[in-house]
């Protein structure tokens, strides 16, 4: 299992990243003036769901973050496969090269009326915002 990952504590923010570069980085930019807004992936992608109240949301740019999650994928599949050993499919991931050029940002948000709670999505495939291991 990799264990890279990290968390702080700064000006009373919590930060937790899957990995000390990350959390490093995270932590310095905080006080850069500046909104995810400002992002132009995300702008495009919230406009595109058209919906201009929301209560949460869940933006994850794969096309970046994909280098540092594959190798943590492939220690968990690895563990899968070491536990069940006679699985008849086994699962592989393709070739991290090959993934890559596919991949953009994902975009969930959510909130609720007086007709209950609501959410929608955006990405390149279902399920998009969910690409996040649990270490």
């Amino acid at each position: 299992m990799i264990n890279d990952w990290g968390w702080a504590i700064s000006d009373d923010v919590a930060y937790l990243a899957l990995s000390n570069a990350a959390l490093q980085s995270a932590v310095e930019n905080a006080g850069k003036k500046g909104s995810i807004t400002d992002n132009p992936d995300f702008a495009t992608l919230f406009k595109k769901l058209g919906q201009d109240k929301i209560d949460s949301f869940s933006y994850i740019d794969l096309a970046k973050i994909t280098a540092e999650l594959y190798p943590l994928a492939n220690v968990r599949i690895a563990k899968h496969h070491a536990d069940h050993p006679d699985d008849k499919n086994p699962f592989t991931l393709p070739p991290l090269d090959k993934i890559t050029p596919t991949l953009s940002s994902a975009l969930m948000i959510s909130w609720s009326d007086k007709d209950g709670f609501h959410a929608r999505s955006i990405g390149p495939f279902p399920m998009a915002n969910a690409v996040v291991p649990q270490v």
